[in-house]
């Protein structure tokens, strides 16, 4: 019998079009605070690529399983007379690393296309994820069966990921530098308004 933790549900602690939303909120207030009046072509395609870089997004992409690790553990089993009963069976507590490069963050947000099912489990750290397992199983070949099956799960979900973040992406590219050029404009203007203005 296996059991998979569920304390660290994957793609669902927010929805992925809201944080997209938000972060072109943020570069848009960004770019109204930017001084650059009088800035050459040049300036301002370093501008854009400074923005760019800083506000696009890489959907993670998993690695190879770089490590896994086990030990033997006490695993409350449910009761098969009493529902409401368990028992404590020795088994054991199996970890999965596996690295993965892409923006962490966009693990925990459903994209627009989603499952109804559920979703998976992992602990994310900043360039890997931790499956983690408890199984009375005593077949070493089934439990290596237990992570590929997760990670297949994850990357499904990854796919609908992608695509939102691929639109995304792409808008952002377009409308930084109509944001960039409508700023330099207004920033000029106003810069000769205060040259004519100013006095001693």
């Amino acid at each position: 019998m296996n059991y998979q933790n569920y304390e660290n549900h994957l793609f669902r602690d927010g929805y992925l079009d809201q944080y997209l939303r938000e972060r072109m909120e943020e570069l848009q207030t960004e770019v109204k605070q930017l001084n650059i009046a009088g800035l050459s072509d040049s300036d301002e395609e370093t501008e854009v690529k400074k923005l760019l870089q800083k506000y696009s997004l890489q959907t993670p992409i998993l690695g190879e399983v770089k490590k896994v690790d086990a030990q033997e553990t006490d695993i409350e089993v449910p009761s098969m007379l009493h529902d409401d009963e368990t028992y404590t069976a020795k088994g054991l507590y199996v970890s999965v690393e596996v690295p993965f490069t892409g923006d962490a963050e966009l693990f925990q947000l459903r994209a627009s296309t989603y499952s109804g099912s559920g979703v998976p489990t992992a602990m994310v750290h900043s360039d890997k994820l931790i499956l983690t397992y408890q199984t009375t199983e005593k077949d070493p070949e089934k439990i290596k069966q237990l992570w590929p099956n997760t990670l297949a799960e994850i990357n499904k979900h990854l796919e609908w990921t992608k695509k939102d973040v691929l639109t995304f992406n792409q808008h952002l590219t377009e409308e930084v530098s109509k944001l960039v050029v409508e700023r330099a404009r207004e920033s000029g203007n106003n810069q000769s308004i205060i040259d004519q203005i100013k006095l001693g």
